[in-house]
């Protein structure tokens, strides 16, 4: 019973797990969302798409925009403070999405970043906006205009908080690439993950501020996802809810925008959205090992060309796409010395190869020399040949010819050198005799010195070994009675 109650548990188990992979990959068509995008971030690749470059409001989204600008306009002083106007708060309704602030009343450059991003101010984004370019208009203006820079052609914005207008309008697309230029600032990714942030008192106002991150899946509970960092949230009558997301998982990062859809069914659209990209990228070969079609000219040192050489990477180049991606839509760019002079020796590290997609880099390796046969000079004739394969002495040869060849270019006479030459030889054996001599004398002096040594350690030791030697020096010449007096008295 035991065992077929535990069989039916792994059963109900793995039918769960397929059964919420099915959901992912069979809802990803049929989003409610009336328009979506999910976008490489670092790359740009846009992963799926629905609707993408039909214009839509964009509601609270566009403060996306003001926040760009904001930061490109006080990247370098965000302490700078920005002062609230009569008309910044009170050409708002009343209903709408606002932080209470006084005219008058001023906040730091990095707190009205705050106040639009988590609480979608939009006071504030009005004061932004008179801020910088003096009045709404004009920075409305500015707005659609940098964002037609950054590649946003469906885009036009009549104001900076994305409250109604029917000129104020914008794409999924759009949205996604001005997404993708704000998260090249440190200051947008620590705002957009932080849940709460507290403003403190300010000249207008004793009590603190105390703000919350809408966006709901940054915080643990029914939508919570752990790749998210942050986004924004956004709502009028007439855009239903929008949403912007972004989320990193190690080294990929995603966008992900739905426009007109529920405040709850923007969130699972984009919980969809951003399982779905995750589990589309795998590390696929984008260039092998093979020779290049480009080659680098080998000259002399009198920069006169003498041939070629094949260059070919120095490894395999991965890069991690998604699935489906065409590879044929990666740039390969190449940069080697302009030529080279011998000498040259095969995988020897003359240049780089980078893949590009678009602007952006991928990957990159080295390059290195391939296939290398040895050019060298023929004198005799004066012209330059290709029939050397060097081999195994490839090392040898090209030392002693290429040091030929450094002679010539300096006009040094073979003749005189080969004289040179022998008399160096008989000088080396003259040498070769004398320290030869030398050390024999040494040897013979340090032989004598080690004997001496010897014996006095010997007299330490016996002192009657000195009589001893004292009598046959004396005796052992003159008498055999000396002989045998030494021998039975020293016995």
């Amino acid at each position: 019973m035991k065992k077929i109650f535990l069989k039916l548990m792994i059963f109900v188990f793995c039918l769960t797990i397929l059964l919420k992979y099915n959901i992912v990959f069979a809802n990803i068509d049929n989003l409610n969302s009336t328009a979506s995008i999910l976008m490489d971030a670092h790359t740009g690749i846009i992963l799926y798409e629905s609707n993408a470059n039909e214009k839509r409001y964009p509601a609270s989204l566009t403060k996306l925009m003001t926040a760009l600008l904001l930061i490109e306009h006080f990247y370098f002083d965000m302490d700078e403070r920005i002062t609230m106007s009569y008309n910044s708060i009170f050409s708002i309704p009343r209903n709408s999405s606002h932080i209470a602030m006084n005219e008058n009343e001023t906040l730091t450059a990095m707190e009205a970043l705050y106040a639009i991003m988590l609480s979608s101010a939009n006071e504030v984004s009005n004061a932004i906006a008179e801020h910088i370019s003096g009045d709404i208009e004009s920075f409305a203006n500015l707005m659609t205009s940098r964002a037609k820079e950054l590649g946003a052609k469906n885009t036009n914005f009549t104001n900076p908080h994305g409250l109604h207008d029917e000129n104020h309008y914008t794409t999924a697309y759009d949205m996604a690439i001005i997404k993708r230029k704000l998260l090249e600032y440190y200051y947008f990714l620590e705002v957009i993950n932080t849940r709460v942030f507290t403003i403190p008192p300010t000249e207008r106002q004793v009590l603190e501020r105390v703000l919350n991150n809408t966006h709901r899946m940054i915080h643990q509970g029914e939508f919570f996802h752990e790749n998210v960092i942050g986004g924004k949230t956004g709502f009028t009558n007439e855009a239903s809810h929008t949403l912007s997301t972004y989320a990193r998982n190690n080294d990929i990062g995603l966008i992900a925008i739905v426009l007109g859809n529920s405040r709850l069914r923007s969130f699972e659209d984009t919980r969809i959205l951003l399982d779905f990209g995750f589990s589309m990228y795998e590390y696929t070969e984008i260039l092998n090992t093979n020779i290049l079609d480009e080659k680098v000219d080998i000259v002399n040192f009198e920069n006169l060309k003498i041939g070629e050489i094949n260059i070919r990477p120095i490894e395999k180049l991965f890069a991690k796409l998604p699935k489906y991606f065409n590879i044929d839509d990666i740039d390969f760019v190449v940069t080697t010395e302009n030529y080279l002079v011998p000498p040259i020796s095969n995988n020897q590290i003359i240049g780089s190869i980078t893949a590009f997609l678009g602007d952006i880099e991928i990957a990159s390796t080295e390059l290195v020399s391939y296939n290398y046969d040895f050019i060298t000079h023929n004198f005799n004739e004066n012209s330059y040949v290709t029939s050397y394969n060097l081999s195994n002495y490839e090392y040898e040869i090209r030392d002693i010819l290429n040091f030929r060849y450094i002679l010539r270019d300096i006009e040094i006479d073979f003749s005189y050198f080969n004289y040179f030459l022998k008399i160096f030889t008989l000088y080396n054996i003259s040498v070769g005799i004398l320290v030869t001599f030398f050390l024999i004398i040494i040897f013979g002096i340090i032989k004598k010195l080690n004997y001496k040594v010897k014996k006095a350690k010997l007299s330490k030791k016996r002192p009657e070994y000195k009589s001893r030697i004292y009598y046959e020096r004396n005796f052992k010449k003159n008498s055999n009675i000396s002989r045998l007096k030494t021998r039975y008295k020293y016995k």
